[in-house]
């Protein structure tokens, strides 16, 4: 599914672990006064309790979508100190300034694909928020027209879509591309594909 946002376009893959009636992982993306923001979250475990520690961390972007990376992660600790923790990525676009922002705490993936098909993969924080503080560290650089992000929780396993991601073309195919793999694979875990493009 492709949704337009303004000057960031947005496509998703999302499956449930099989057996589950529902994923663990929550997402969401708005574009509000010139920025951007995509967060992911993955539950730890999966099912009910999962679903409800990823939509806490949804919930807290939503509320506020301009705060700062710092105040997301804390605001996302206060909300998850009764419930089971979750890993997240965050990636802030400022598209005045044509820079950005990520975060990655755990196991969620991101990887910044420049128009000429270089790829950066950014290096997550060890561990999970579950209530407590927890160390993190921002990345920022640069972005132009036609520059991709990939953000993907564990169930998505990445070498073989990172091989061909720079052949594929609109954010679209990446993620038909990506679903005919996971047909093909025997997956045990949640699974969400992000896949975004700044026009």
């Amino acid at each position: 599914m492709s949704t337009n946002k303004k000057r960031i376009d947005v496509a998703v893959f999302q499956q449930a672990k099989q057996g589950n009636f529902c994923c663990g992982d929550s997402f969401f993306t708005i574009e509000k006064d010139s920025k951007f923001i995509c967060v992911l979250a993955d539950g730890l475990g999966s099912g009910k309790m999962a679903k409800e520690s990823s939509a806490a961390v949804v919930e807290v972007v939503q509320h506020n979508p301009l705060a700062s990376m710092e105040e997301i992660i804390a605001n996302c600790n206060n909300k998850l100190m009764d419930k089971r923790g979750a890993v997240i990525g965050i990636l802030m676009i400022d598209l005045d300034t044509s820079t950005y922002a990520l975060t990655s705490i755990g196991n969620i993936g991101i990887v910044s694909i420049s128009p000429n098909g270089q790829q950066v993969k950014s290096v997550p924080t060890y561990g999970y928020l579950s209530g407590g503080k927890h160390p993190f560290h921002i990345t920022n650089g640069d972005i132009e027209p036609g520059q991709v992000f990939l953000m993907y929780s564990d169930g998505v396993k990445d070498k073989e879509l990172l091989k061909q991601t720079k052949y594929l073309g609109n954010i679209d195919h990446i993620v038909k591309y990506y679903e005919g793999i996971h047909k093909q694979t025997d997956e045990k875990d949640d699974t969400t594909l992000i896949v975004l493009k700044y026009k």
